[in-house]
């Protein structure tokens, strides 16, 4: 950054991502362009020539001069200890701030570009707008900022990068101008018509609906509708915002629809539902609109619900991820193993309780059941609960030999290893379908014969009885009839 020789050189910010370079000049000198140029140290003058036969139209001016002199001339003297800030002719003063320089511009002159430049003038409007307050506006216009005839005022951002415009009512700014809003005239009981705006038309504007108490347009070019309470913009109109029947209210933020609801209940999905942890819940609350569940003894939360949660007697708590998986938090020399806190080991001798050191996956080893066992102290054989209907049945015991399993015979009994009976008992019938079966003698049935069958009569025999009966009774009504016909005869 160079501005010549005794200059200072910066560079402010000209808009949201673009920087302009400025130039501070030594007393003598004045910022043109890129560089400090020396200037004539004398008293400088301004002098402004406006011609008189124009007619001007700016807020604050003066009525036109009738002098009869062909021009006005405006003098302005600057003190020594500004002639290093310069912003033209047409300025009151100059000054330098930490943001640079500073013009105050006489009436009808604005800054643009750091100098202070005239206003374009323009007649009266003839047009009586439809709006009492636009009635002979006059249209004040800049090479850089200009709203239409309809706007009250205009200026430029901070940053000299945005048009602002003060619009008359019934107009918005839209695309940097201000528009009037569709109309249309009624009629009155005077036989006068009044100019009302178009309801169904007026979005083609700014309008909210009925339920807004004002609209703008963003710097991004779109809708803002600021509504009445209990109401919140929906496609561009102030609609009713409805949480449910649990709502105390409903608001609009920049994130959308916010309910405010009840005690006990939450937002979901625009809604105030109830805060429900399950029947196993000792409470519910909602922190931050985040819900929280407090569970009984040997439950915790689940994906949102109290859920049983046991890591085995080594474990100080049990909770649940995220993602609804188990965490258990093992004592000291225990690790977390298929949702149980295990004992780890180093040496069998490390291992009591029944249970053997065991190498498990990851290079850890674990205190565990012995295959086919399990239990506190490994005394359930699994193989054996497998057997022992079987084995009861038979008056036997089981018995584990080489991991296999089988039923101990009682004395004076023998096993036979390929029907898996206790032979020497002509009752011992076999196994059918993992179940001990005897055979009974006649009348009786049971896994030990202890039940007597139920007679039952067999229907095969009743209906030929039935209809044998039949037949002799029809038999006989014919002889009866025979009989008496034969008597009437004779």
């Amino acid at each position: 950054c160079e501005c010549g020789k005794g200059a200072n050189c910066t560079y402010e910010q000209s808009g949201w991502f673009s920087a302009k370079k400025t130039c501070i000049c030594p007393n003598g000198y004045l910022a043109n362009g890129e560089k400090c140029i020396a200037v004539s140290t004398s008293t400088s003058l301004r002098t402004s020539t406006l011609p008189s036969s124009t007619t001007t139209h700016f807020k604050d001016m003066s009525t036109p001069s009738t002098n009869s002199d062909s021009t006005i001339r405006t003098t302005k003297t600057f003190p020594p200890s500004t002639r290093d800030c310069d912003c033209g002719k047409y300025a009151r003063d100059c000054t330098l701030s930490y943001w640079g320089k500073v013009c105050d511009c006489m009436t009808g002159y604005t800054p643009i570009g750091g100098i202070c430049e005239a206003i374009e003038s323009s007649t009266p409007s003839s047009t009586t707008d439809i709006f009492p307050s636009s009635t002979a506006t006059t249209r004040i216009t800049t090479p850089e900022c200009d709203c239409g005839k309809y706007s009250t005022d205009c200026k430029i951002s901070f940053y000299g990068n945005r048009k602002i415009c003060y619009c008359m009512n019934g107009y918005t700014p839209i695309n940097g101008w201000c528009e009037a809003m569709e109309t249309s005239s009624v009629p009155t009981t005077d036989n006068s018509t009044a100019t009302a705006v178009k309801p169904e038309l007026t979005t083609l504007a700014c309008d909210c609906g009925k339920y807004s108490k004002g609209c703008r347009i963003s710097w991004w070019r779109t809708k803002v509708c600021d509504c009445m309470n209990g109401y919140t913009q929906n496609d561009g109109i102030c609609a009713e915002c409805d949480c449910g029947k649990y709502s105390k209210g409903c608001r609009n933020s920049w994130f959308g629809k916010v309910c405010n609801c009840f005690p006990g209940y939450t937002q979901v999905n625009g809604t105030c539902a109830k805060c429900y942890c399950g029947k196993n819940a000792k409470s519910c609350t909602l922190k931050g609109g985040v819900k929280k569940c407090a569970c009984k003894k040997g439950y915790s939360e689940r994906l949102g619900i109290c859920s049983e949660c046991n890591c085995g007697e080594n474990s100080s708590a049990c909770s649940f991820y995220r993602n609804g998986t188990k965490k258990c938090d093992c004592r000291a020399q225990y690790v977390q193993k298929n949702d149980t806190c295990l004992a780890t080991c180093l040496l069998p001798g490390d291992c009591s309780n029944g249970t053997v050191c065991t190498k498990a996956e990851g290079g850890k080893s674990f205190c565990e059941c012995p295959p086919n066992f399990r239990g506190k102290m490994c005394e359930i054989s699994i193989l054996c609960e497998k057997l022992e209907s079987i084995c009861q049945a038979m008056g036997a015991v089981c018995v584990l030999k080489d991991s296999n399993a089988y039923c101990g015979c009682p004395r004076g009994k023998k096993m036979n290893f390929k029907l898996g009976l206790c032979e020497g008992n002509s009752q011992l019938g076999g196994v059918v379908g993992g179940i001990f079966t005897m055979n009974c003698d006649e009348g009786y049935t049971g896994s030990r014969c202890e039940e007597k069958v139920k007679s039952k009569t067999s229907n095969s025999l009743l209906w030929p009885i039935i209809f044998l009966s039949f037949f002799i009774f029809i038999c006989i009504m014919q002889f009866g009839m025979l009989c008496l016909l034969c008597g009437k005869r004779k």
